[in-house]
Order: structure tokens, then sequence, then C-alpha cells
């Protein structure tokens, strides 16, 4: 995220002559030529945010401007969300590349000076806001964790409930245990038998090679994870896997990186387990010389799955996934298809194919529709589909070259900048899949939401 964007959450901002105390402050212009007046004003909405959910605002969050609606050089409208420094927002603008628009142009100021120029829209300027929030990538964010029944300490003495490695405190630990591991450099993979809780004292305070997690309701959280280890019946190098029996688990803040090998590479496996949450870790650097690089992959008979609010960049393969549905044969030759996956507010940069475009989210087979929804996509290729389920995909941000599209002819896209359940054909390069979207989206799990619209003489409307 760039500096001054972080200056502009962190600080009070004079916004149309008046002081606004907020940490997310969103100055919404729509600029171009036309000959109409102002546009009416759309209200006030308040009221508790869950977690994830959407906040809309009364009168709708889908703007569709025609030209005869646009007067000429002037600011139709300011969008102000008043928050704090506790909560984090993710504020998505897109235009849609229509004749009907044809006239105007459209930017949003006072968050990000970085915008790029839409291709393929003729006659039209169209700028976007990228996610960010009141941290950036700071990990330290909300991090705490219930007090240690079992510590683990590089240079233990000896002391009671101390141990020098992980897989010791794990080998001795009761069912529900928490494990805190002090900073220090492990190197071992962690064969995660037990249903306890691993935290770094420190978030990246702690690197371990990796976790293999064979148990339900396991936590993984906080630790630098580094190199991978070597998974059975495999060349494949892994940094964090949910294994058989690994119901419920939680990864969650770590650093998962630099993970190679000449076979394919896994940031996060998600194999064989039910309802496994991946969320807000920082997965970077995985390669392979000759096979797949995946930065969270989710396979076998692994349903309800949830990977949200990561950032994934530096992935390269001969092929390569950003996030991957899959039901590719295991070690064992077994297959099996996940269900209702949800791959929501990640942002997925860089993934690089040798052979193939990288991909930012991957569906090559599912046995229910998949949810891939208010994600940054900047990658080659944004959605690749080879299942025959719907994936559902609105409220993502493309990058401002629109959306590339890689599917099958069976596939479909279910998404407002597409017909309905139309089919996409394979290959299709879509600069015009971007759509009218203005969507304010709160954590925590809750907090009291007051957003106004000010007109653009400055004015609160009620």
């Amino acid at each position: 995220m760039k500096e001054h964007a972080k200056k502009a959450l962190k600080h009070d901002v004079e916004l149309l002559g008046k002081t606004v105390p907020t940490v997310a402050v969103l100055a919404l212009f729509l600029i171009g030529s036309g000959s109409a007046a102002l546009l009416t004003n759309f209200g006030t909405v308040s009221g508790d945010a869950e977690v994830e959910q959407a906040v809309v605002l009364n009168g709708g969050s889908d703007f569709s401007f025609d030209t005869n609606q646009v007067a000429g050089e002037t600011e139709i409208e300011t969008r102000t969300l008043q928050s704090n420094a506790n909560v984090s927002t993710q504020i998505g603008f897109n235009t849609t590349c229509s004749n009907s628009t044809d006239g105007y142009s459209s930017s949003i100021e006072g968050v990000s000076a970085d915008f790029g120029e839409t291709s393929g829209c003729t006659g039209i300027e169209t700028d976007y806001v990228e996610y960010f929030d009141d941290a950036g990538h700071d990990f330290s964010r909300g991090y705490s964790y219930d007090a240690a029944e079992i510590t683990v300490d590089s240079d233990n003495t000896g002391d009671s409930n101390t141990y020098g490695t992980i897989q010791k405190a794990v080998n001795n630990a009761a069912e529900d245990d928490v494990i805190v591991v002090t900073n220090g450099i492990y190197d071992e993979d962690v064969d995660v038998t037990k249903s306890v809780t691993l935290v770094a004292d420190n978030p990246r305070g702690a690197t371990a090679d990796g976790f293999d997690i064979v148990a339900s309701d396991v936590t993984v959280k906080g630790f630098e994870i580094k190199d991978g280890f070597k998974a059975e019946n495999s060349g494949n190098f892994v940094g964090v896997r949910v294994n058989n029996d690994g119901d419920n688990a939680v990864i969650t803040h770590n650093h998962i990186h630099d993970i190679s090998g000449s076979e394919a590479t896994k940031g996060v496996q998600v194999f064989r387990g039910d309802k496994a949450t991946v969320r807000d870790n920082h997965i970077e650097g995985i390669e392979s010389t000759g096979s797949g690089a995946y930065g969270v992959l989710v396979q076998h008979n692994s349903d309800d799955t949830t990977v949200s609010q990561n950032t994934v960049e530096g992935v390269n393969g001969v092929w390569a996934f950003g996030v991957d549905v899959d039901d590719a044969a295991t070690g064992d030759g077994t297959t099996g298809s996940p269900s209702n996956a949800l791959v929501e507010y990640n942002h997925i940069g860089t993934v690089t194919g040798d052979s193939y475009l990288g991909t930012a989210v991957g569906v090559e087979a599912a046995s229910s529709p998949v949810d891939v929804q208010n994600n940054n996509m900047l990658t080659a290729s944004d959605i690749e589909s080879k299942s025959d389920v719907t994936v559902n995909a609105d409220n993502n941000w493309f990058g401002t070259d629109g959306i590339t599209l890689d599917q099958q002819d069976s596939s479909t896209i279910d998404a407002s900048w597409a017909d309905a359940d139309t089919t996409v054909a394979a290959n299709t390069d879509d600069e015009f899949g971007i759509v009218n979207e203005f969507a304010i989206n709160l954590k925590p799990d809750s907090y009291s939401l007051t957003t106004s619209i000010l007109p653009a003489n400055g004015e609160t409307s009620s």
C-alpha cells in the first residue's frame, strides 16, 4: 500500500472545507461531459456490520450513469466513511465499458493517487482504488492468544512444561492445550497429531519448516514458515498441510515463503479436512521448476473451506495458481471433489507460469458452486474454471485491464459483469468485464457504522 494512502487513513482530513475525523475517507467524484444537473442524494444508512458483510447504502450500491445524467466538469457527490483505527475497510468502485457510458470519465480521489487507465474502453477513462486497510500487512493487528499451558523455547534449560522443540511440545500436550512458541529458529517440520493451538509468542518471531496437521481443531498462528517439508508419497514441498482428520483447522497470521522444488509446491494445502480456515497469511516465493506451484490448494474431499484476507504473490511454476480448488489425484491415486469453497478478500499479486498463464483463482473441480468475491486479482489470467459448477464471481477487482477468463466450454461464470449463467468461450479476453459497484466491508466482528452521503456543496444529506 502506498505511503500516502496510509497517511490518508491515519489522520483527520479536510473534505470540502470540513475536517472529518476518520481513518478511511473516500471522496468519489464523477467528472465528465454532459448536460444534466447533479444527481440526487442517496441518503444515510446506519447499523451494525457483521464481519465480512457488505453494508449497502440505502438507495443502491450500484451506479449507472448515462451521458444525460452527468454535468460537465462537475463534482457529482462525495461519500464519506467514518471509522476508527481498529476497523479495516475495503472500498471498490468499477465502471462498465459500454456505449451507454461514453462521454464521461470517473475517478476516486483522496485514497490513492496511483490509478491506472482501463484499456479497451473507447472514450472512457476509468480509475480504481485497490484494496487497503488501516495497517497494511501488519500481522500484529488483532494478534492475541490464550494463556499457555505449554511453552517452547529453543534455549530451554529444563523448566517444567517448557520444551526445546515444537514436536516435543505437541507429543506431550493434552487435547486443547495452547502451546506458545518463543522467538527462535526451529529447524523442524511438525506433525500436529493432537487438537492443540500452536501460536508464536510474537508474530513472525518463531520460524519453522512446516506443519502437517492430522488432527481436528488445530490452530497454527503467527509463524514464519520457510522451506516447507517434503510430503510422503511424492516429491511435493508444502508449508502447511491439512491432512487426514484435520477438520476445523485454522491457519492464520503466518508468513509462508521460499518453498521450492522440482515437483509441485504449495504454501498451504487443504488436503482432506473439512471447514478449514486460511486467513490473514502472507504467502510468497512458492516455486516449482518442474510442476505446478500453488499459494493455496484446496483439494480432495475438503468441504466448506474459507480462504480469506490473504496476500498471495511470487508464485511461479510450469503452471501456477494463487488459489486453486482442485480434484487432482493424491499421492495414493485417489481423487475427490471439494465443496462449498469460499475465496474472498484476498490480494493475489504476481503469479506466473512458464508454460501456462499464471492464474489468480482456479476452479478445476468441485461438487457445488464456488464463491470468489471481493478479491484483488492482478494476474495474467484472473479466473480459470475447468469445473461444471458455477463460479460466483462478483465484486472482484481485476486490475485496470479488466478480467481475463480461461475456461472449458462447460464452465459458467455467474456475475453481474456477465449474463447470468452464461457459458464463456474458452480463452476469452473480456476487457469489458467490470461493473458498477461500491461496497464497504467492515471488520472486526461487529461495528456500529454511520455513513453519510455529501453532495458537492458539502452539506450532509438527511
